[in-house]
């Protein structure tokens, strides 16, 4: 077996890109392997066949750096983590020869598909609510006062919006961007020696270049647009003279966006191996708070593994609902949806409520995954501008993908003002400081919803800096 230095796209199957997907047909059982874990992946390997949409599978091995020799000559190997790898083979008759061989082999913890994700938006439909109704509409976020807080720690704040591209070039986010200043931007050229050449403003691991947005136009607007309105949620420039806001705005000189793709083409779809990849190089440059508006319904052992292992916080969007719903959200708690339902302590769960403090119907949601519930339905922010112009592109978009990076935004907040948090009190502060909404009751976690103030004001406990919040009260 000869390791795999560069891996070919991988091609995906068709669907919608505004909708979560459920792979294959009928209702899927509840799954145990939900809990926290620490060898914790209790799945087994996946050994059917007809599971695999091609010939490729990811390994996840119980110690660091094992290879498997015992499988066929074609056999390619892709170390996405120091534990985890992409194996892929050229025929079925070989595939099932090697899932055979790894799902019996001692030093292998599980063998799986590599999957393929789907974004978790509805398509923007120009709706003329007014602007930003989640700042200052009946159901707020309570985050006027959360933006009039003497600043305290200011510490660097970096956030993954792992996801499809961002425009880099926006007018309201080019000030917001991380930028990787040991990589010289003109030369193209791998200056600081990481394996990624010209990751400037990132990378893109759906075409494994630089090219963190590519500009192609689909038949609903552009490939990147969904990255690029969650981008914007998070903290779009105030200053930028469009009038648009992003949640962590305020502290944009010490919150930075860090844009990962791994997720492009019409369907807006990407794979287990580029996510695992994209989540190992944003804890590698710093990352340590990473949005997840994406979503599938087959539970992804490797994908788990990886985020219990890491130390970022994840905000995952709870889903939406699927053409077996009539496109109506359902209980994830008896349909699941991955990421959303993995239940770690660094994580948080997101569904979307609407204008009238509801869950949306088109949000998923379950009062045992679902943490919280923000602001997700005709959300306006930023979207791909191919002309670049002085003004920026805009509209208005729907979905757990808009909810989940509200709370990103606000994670970014607490992280940012107090500096010295881990991610599990990060995650506590938010649900301590949520609204406890009686109609969300029966949909989300102790009806909690989204409070700004209330979160930094709960982080006050955890943190040296208690004081300096305590005097915005």
């Amino acid at each position: 077996m000869r390791v795999m230095k560069q891996k070919r796209n991988k091609s995906f199957v068709s669907l919608l890109l505004c909708m979560t997907v459920a792979m294959g047909t009928g209702e899927l059982p509840f799954n145990p392997a939900v809990t926290a874990k620490a060898a914790a992946i209790e799945q087994d390997s996946v050994t059917d066949i007809n599971e695999y949409e091609d010939n490729e599978m990811i390994v996840v091995y119980k110690t660091e750096a094992t290879t498997v020799s015992d499988l066929p000559d074609s056999a390619t190997e892709e170390k996405l983590t120091d534990d985890c790898s992409l194996i892929e083979v050229d025929s079925k008759a070989e595939l099932k020869d090697a899932v055979d061989t790894l799902a019996n082999d001692p030093n292998v913890l599980v063998v799986q598909p590599n999957y393929t994700y789907y974004s978790t938006d509805r398509l923007g439909n120009n709706s003329y609510h007014y602007l930003q109704w989640a700042y200052n509409g009946e159901h707020n976020i309570n985050i006027l006062p959360a933006w009039d807080m003497p600043q305290s720690a200011e510490a660097e704040t970096i956030v993954a919006v792992v996801d499809t591209g961002i425009d880099f070039q926006h007018t309201s986010l080019l000030k917001n961007l991380w930028q990787n200043t040991d990589e010289d931007f003109y030369s193209n050229q791998d200056n600081d020696g990481n394996g990624y050449p010209g990751d400037y403003y990132g990378w893109n691991f759906y075409s494994n270049n630089n090219q963190v947005c590519e500009y192609r136009a689909t038949q609903y607007g552009h490939e990147d647009d969904h990255g690029t309105h969650v981008a914007g949620i998070i903290g779009a420039d105030s200053d930028a003279g469009s009038g648009i806001a992003g949640v962590a705005s305020k502290s944009v000189s010490n919150i930075k966006i860090m844009p990962v793709k791994v997720l492009g083409g019409p369907n807006g779809s990407g794979s287990t191996d580029s996510i695992i990849k994209g989540i190992h190089y944003a804890e590698q440059n710093g990352a340590t708070i990473c949005n997840l508006s994406l979503g599938m319904n087959q539970y992804d052992a490797a994908l788990h593994q990886t985020m219990h292992d890491s130390s970022m916080l994840f905000v995952c969007a709870a889903g939406n609902g699927i053409k077996a719903t009539n496109w109506r959200g359902y209980d994830i708690g008896r349909l699941n949806v991955y990421p959303a339902c993995y239940n770690l302590p660094n994580q948080i769960t997101v569904g979307n409520y609407n204008t009238t403090g509801q869950i949306d119907q088109s949000s998923c949601y379950s009062s045992t995954f679902v943490n919280i519930a923000a602001p997700g339905t005709d959300i306006y922010s930023t979207v791909v501008d191919p002309s670049h112009s002085s003004q920026g592109a805009y509209n208005y978009m729907t979905g757990t993908s808009m909810a989940a990076p509200m709370v990103t935004g606000v994670a970014a907040m607490v992280s940012s003002y107090y500096g010295n948090l881990s991610a599990s009190q990060i995650k506590q502060a938010i649900l301590s400081g949520a609204t406890k909404s009686p109609i969300l009751a029966s949909k989300v976690a102790n009806g909690a919803k989204l409070n700004t103030y209330g979160a930094l004001q709960a982080a006050a406990s955890y943190s040296y800096y208690g004081m300096d919040a305590q005097k915005a009260s």
